[in-house]
């Protein structure tokens, strides 16, 4: 496996600090464990911020399957930017592990990909049967 980045604005896109979104970047070695997060620009209060940054660091060295897992409590006196940055990190890992765990059979795309097949042969088919008749 090569290292990745989970991007919290694709996975927990309803997320919100006091200042509305906290997009996140949350950086994984090639063994599955979380090497940073990465806090990316957003609106929430300098100060508050500041304080509530310090939980990017929260989850260095846990493997991204173990997130839920562990227990992070907020920083007083920047409780909505906290419980974004917790949030985040939680629901993103969750929904990516998910993700990783969804053998191909179960995967949304592959029963629309299928669909798509089976209905153009059976228009093939139909176009054929119809020159056949004539």
């Amino acid at each position: 496996m090569e290292p990745f980045v989970i991007q919290t604005s694709q996975y927990a896109p309803d997320v919100r600090g006091f200042g509305g979104p906290v997009p996140l970047e949350i950086h994984v070695s090639s063994t599955g464990v979380i090497d940073s997060i990465t806090a990316l620009p957003n609106n929430e209060d300098t100060q508050f911020w500041n304080n509530a940054k310090s939980l990017l660091h929260a989850w260095d060295g846990v493997p991204v399957s173990d997130v839920g897992a562990k227990s992070v409590d907020v920083v007083t006196g920047a409780t909505y930017s906290s419980r974004a940055i917790i949030e985040g990190v939680r629901q993103s890992a969750a929904e990516w592990n998910k993700e990783q765990n969804t053998s191909f059979w179960e995967h949304p795309a592959f029963f629309g990909s299928l669909l798509a097949i089976v209905a153009a042969i059976v228009a093939v088919m139909i176009v054929k049967m119809k020159r056949n008749k004539k």
